[in-house]
């Protein structure tokens, strides 16, 4: 096996094998180690609901900045409680009054929202006053 692995390997890490010290792999697991230990730090890490804990909104970063960040970074975290996704966008920010007025302006989401949105559904479907002149 240790015969083929210099033909599977890319070029990249071909010059990485050549250009060890000589006498310095000694074993197979010396190798799997030393080649580990080099290319480790290369490959993404899985993230985790932790790491959305260091997202920070940027001074002078707008709001929907920020958003599209935050969320390019949840998506690639596999399982996230809601909860958590939600406490760690809220830290993130540096101004809650962003917090509170994005809040604000879409109170349909909250309770009721589904009952004004019926309303407001009823409203268009009904003919208006011009429209009954006709």
């Amino acid at each position: 096996m240790a015969a083929y692995f210099p033909v599977m390997m890319s070029r990249q890490a071909l010059n990485w094998l050549e250009a060890l010290p000589a006498g310095s792999i000694n074993s197979w697991q010396a190798l799997c180690n030393a080649f580990i230990q080099y290319y480790l730090a290369s490959c993404p890490c899985p993230k985790t609901r932790w790491d959305l804990g260091s997202i920070i909104q940027q001074p002078d970063e707008s709001l929907r900045d920020y958003i599209k960040r935050y969320f390019a970074n949840r998506n690639t975290i596999t399982e996230v409680d809601d909860r958590d996704v939600i406490h760690h966008f809220h830290e993130g920010l540096h101004s809650i009054k962003l917090w509170r007025k994005m809040f604000e302006s879409n109170r349909w989401r909250h309770d009721g929202g589904r009952q004004q949105a019926h309303r407001h559904g009823r409203r268009r479907a009904s003919p208006s006053p011009a429209q009954d002149q006709e």
